[in-house]
């Protein structure tokens, strides 16, 4: 797919990324932003051909709509305006994206990535998490807040899930009008996919397994490995994540060739996590998994 950068012609400036809300006069209702981080593989139908669909949203919604392009697996979805309209464009977009780069860690049939200012974590969350337990059964919606920064940034991700668009809507809707009205404390940091990881700190940028796959082509680590690790039934499931997504964007990410053992008939032992490519390709996906093993224990 070409590189296409939709929205603006210009970048957000820093101005524009100190606040999410922009005041409007006689009662108006102020603008929010909403802030979603998509696969790659689900931003063409989203961007339509020569980005009519894109054009279409921005225009029939009247909302500022933003999207680089990067050459990463993920890429971050900015929206600002009513937040009624900014809803909209979002259920449009499910219509593309079911699946965000991080999960729920339970079985939804669709979820949603957004992107929060840690500092107002605390809002959603409530004291002793009594908040977030409330939006998960008024929407009856999954919703996990991860608990570190984006790589060089200070934004976090809720994943959001549930059986049917409406659920996640619902919920998407609650934690908006939670912080809507939070004032911001620090100057936002907006996560950007194309980032390198920086100092390695958060989750690890995607970007950067590419990148390191690609730079590093020495012969020792163009042998032949295979690694065999042997995990709990339930952590291979939320490795391989449902209908097999999470697995497919490891094996995607890294080049290499994963498999797994048959689990007993009770479903309870261990099974074996097979993988084999160039030591490159292999030491990638075994970074990956550790990471979903780590998001599954929290």
């Amino acid at each position: 797919m070409p590189e296409v950068e939709v929205g603006a012609k210009r970048s957000m400036d820093e101005d524009d990324r100190s606040s999410t809300k922009h005041a409007k006069s006689d009662g108006e209702e102020e603008d929010v932003e909403i802030r979603l981080l998509l696969l790659e593989r689900s931003c063409g139908g989203i961007i339509g051909k020569g980005g009519e669909n894109i054009s279409r949203l921005r225009n029939h919604y009247n909302v500022h709509v933003q999207m680089p392009s990067t050459r990463s697996v993920d890429r971050a979805f900015t929206v600002r305006g009513n937040m009624e309209n900014c809803i909209s464009v979002v259920k449009e977009l499910m219509i593309h994206s079911t699946q965000g780069p991080y999960s729920t860690n339970q079985q939804c049939a669709v979820e949603l990535n957004l992107l929060v200012q840690t500092s107002m974590i605390g809002s959603i969350l409530g004291k002793g998490g009594e908040r977030i337990k409330e939006i998960r059964e008024a929407t009856n919606a999954k919703v996990k807040v991860y608990e570190e920064c984006l790589p060089c940034s200070n934004e976090r991700v809720i994943a959001i899930g549930g059986e049917e668009n409406k659920q996640v809507l619902v919920a998407l809707s609650t934690i908006l009008n939670i912080i809507k009205d939070i004032p911001q404390r620090s100057r936002a940091r907006y996560y950007d996919p194309s980032n390198k990881g920086g100092d390695g700190s958060g989750f690890g940028g995607r970007d950067s397994y590419h990148s390191d796959r690609d730079r590093d082509s020495s012969p020792f680590t163009q042998l032949h490995t295979v690694m065999n690790i042997t995990a709990p039934n339930d952590i291979c499931g939320a490795i391989i994540g449902k209908g097999g997504s999470r697995v497919r964007e490891v094996r995607h990410t890294s080049g290499a060739t994963i498999t797994f053992s048959e689990s007993d008939k009770d479903g309870d032992g261990d099974r074996v996590i097979t993988i084999s490519g160039s030591q490159g390709q292999v030491q990638v996906a075994q970074q990956l998994i550790t990471q979903q093993c780590g998001r599954y224990a929290t």
